[in-house]
């Protein structure tokens, strides 16, 4: 669900029972740029997770991964400063998720179809996100220490 809709489950269930955990990398498989769903989803906030993503045009669209932090297309000192400034002393979590490759095909017909009360200011938002970025091809795992033991 996108950002919209998840504070309509909010707001209908009420805040007092119902919060948001943001989470950084989820947004973008259903096409909304993470700044959008943290600026619609700031006053339900209760904890976050940031994640990084690669979010990237293809021939039939747009598609993501999650990488490591760092390594994507999100732009995390300004949404870890935009988060302080709206969610003030809400606790926030990294979280590295190297490896999740999906491909979000996504075109406006797509877009329309799947979510159709999306404003076109924020479909323009992923769009430009998506044409800045580019797929991650660096390592997604990290091997651990060579095994040092005797070998008999």
């Amino acid at each position: 669900m996108q950002a919209r809709e998840v504070r309509t489950i909010i707001e209908e269930s009420g805040k007092d029972f119902v919060a948001s955990c943001l989470d950084t990398g989820n947004p973008i498989w259903c096409v909304e740029d993470p700044f959008v769903s943290l600026e619609v989803l700031a006053p339900y906030v209760v904890t976050t997770h940031v994640r990084d993503s690669a979010v990237f045009e293809t021939s039939r669209g747009a598609a993501g991964q999650w990488v490591a932090l760092g390594d994507g297309s999100i732009d995390l000192v300004k949404f870890v400063q935009q988060f302080r400034k709206l969610c003030l002393i809400r606790p926030c979590s990294w979280r590295s998720s190297p490896g999740a490759r999906h491909a979000a095909s996504v075109s406006r017909s797509g877009l329309l179809e799947a979510f159709p009360k999306t404003p076109a200011s924020e479909f323009a938002r992923f769009v430009a996100l998506a044409k800045s970025g580019h797929p991650f091809m660096g390592a997604m795992v990290i091997e651990d220490v060579p095994d040092k033991s005797p070998r008999s």
